[in-house]
């Protein structure tokens, strides 16, 4: 029973140092994660656009998720339904056809854009993925 725990406890070992201490090298998609994250949180606090600003990014067990705030956002009138429609088809109208978006996909990534208002009361998200991109 002793030489079983000890073997336990040696794979268990091997295997923090593999997974942790850098025996192991990342996949190619952690490796691409940890980057994607790092570079979209060097912009964080600017302007994508003239009404929304870069919160943050981070992982996530699909992949990448990145957090917008619409500065100018007006509740009164706003039609939820229509507005994420809009939102869908212009982030896959401006991503879906990248190569580079492309191989982040077949990497299994999805990135979900999540919008939210100056109160940080998340009004959209769009999930970009394999399968909003397809047939595009």
């Amino acid at each position: 029973m002793g030489h079983l725990i000890k073997l336990v406890i040696a794979l268990a070992v091997f295997g923090w140092l593999y997974n942790y201490a850098g025996l192991g090298e990342k996949s190619e998609r952690d490796q691409l994660l940890d980057f994607a994250v790092r570079k979209i949180n060097e912009s964080a606090g600017q302007m994508v656009d003239n009404q929304t600003l870069l919160k943050r990014a981070y992982e996530s067990s699909r992949g990448i998720v990145i957090n917008y705030q619409l500065i100018d956002f007006q509740a009164v009138g706003f039609d939820r339904v229509t507005f994420n429609k809009k939102l869908v088809q212009h982030i896959k109208n401006k991503n879906c056809r990248k190569k580079e978006i492309k191989d982040v996909l077949a990497l299994d990534v999805a990135v979900n854009f999540v919008y939210f208002n100056a109160t940080d009361t998340k009004i959209a998200e769009v999930i970009l993925d394999k399968e909003l991109c397809q047939g595009t």
